[in-house]
């Protein structure tokens, strides 16, 4: 039995099919064109909390396999970037600039965007290439341990055992895409900027991005101090928690001029 989820891509995929056919004059209408789109049921994507985050950072790094600290900049990498699986295991050694922080990825329809390595990540990057990185005639950034690509399969396998070996509760789904789900969370939490973070997280609507917005929610509605938050709390706060500054009092005088007339 199909998903809702399922079922919604099978019918968006054939209204396309039957939209390209009316345009090219194949037929006169789509029969799906009083179809009713059908819902599926959206499930809370899972990210991580920031004492989990750290917990794996840290385990990963501090673990005695041969690979630990390529292992641990993969999973940072996700994290400070919130790139894809695809995108993290097509990156290459020049797509990555280090001194300025910044890499090329290629995304979904092979759109390319450059995304943000912050500070700490291109220091980690920097001291994986020079001390860890041993495959000189190797074009991609992460290698496996016969000096090759690091692929996209073996990427999954070790995202999977390290999120179900470090974090002790079930998650929904367990993978690449947790690591992302928690680069959006944190993303948002912190910026409050819809906008921003899709274009940032390559996304093309922001309905996309709008699955995170739950699990910042509670963060969106309050301010820095934990308080509940209103955008016209500091314009009252600056007249006086509500009594009348100057401004207010200049309006005052100038209805009663008005009102005087």
């Amino acid at each position: 039995m199909l998903s809702s989820r399922s079922v919604h891509t099978h019918f968006r995929n054939l209204a396309a099919f039957w939209t390209w056919c009316v345009r090219e004059d194949l037929i006169a209408r789509s029969p799906m064109a009083n179809v009713e789109t059908p819902g599926f049921d959206e499930k809370i994507p899972d990210c991580l909390t920031e004492d989990e985050m750290q917990y794996l950072l840290r385990k990963v790094r501090g673990n005695e396999d041969r690979n630990a600290f390529r292992d641990y900049c993969i999973h940072l990498f996700f994290l400070a970037t919130g790139v894809r699986l695809a995108e993290l295991a097509g990156l290459s050694l020049n797509d990555v600039d280090l001194r300025n922080g910044y890499a090329r990825v290629l995304g979904k329809g092979r759109k390319e965007r450059m995304v943000s390595l912050g500070e700490v990540l291109p220091l980690e990057l920097k001291r994986y290439t020079l001390k860890y990185r041993d495959a000189p005639d190797e074009k991609a950034l992460f290698v496996n341990e016969r000096g090759f690509r690091f692929g996209r399969s073996g990427i999954q396998e070790m995202i999977e055992r390290d999120l179900k070996k470090y974090i002790p509760r079930k998650l929904t789904k367990t993978g690449p895409h947790t690591l992302r789900h928690t680069w959006f969370t944190f993303r948002l939490r912190q910026t409050k900027d819809l906008k921003g973070t899709s274009m940032a997280g390559g996304h093309t609507d922001t309905r996309v991005t709008e699955r995170y917005v739950h699990l910042a929610l509670n963060d969106f509605t309050r301010g820095e101090d934990g308080r509940a938050y209103s955008p016209v709390d500091s314009i009252l706060r600056k007249n006086g928690n509500g009594r009348k500054g100057d401004t207010l009092q200049k309006l005052d005088a100038n209805r009663a001029i008005t009102d005087a007339h």
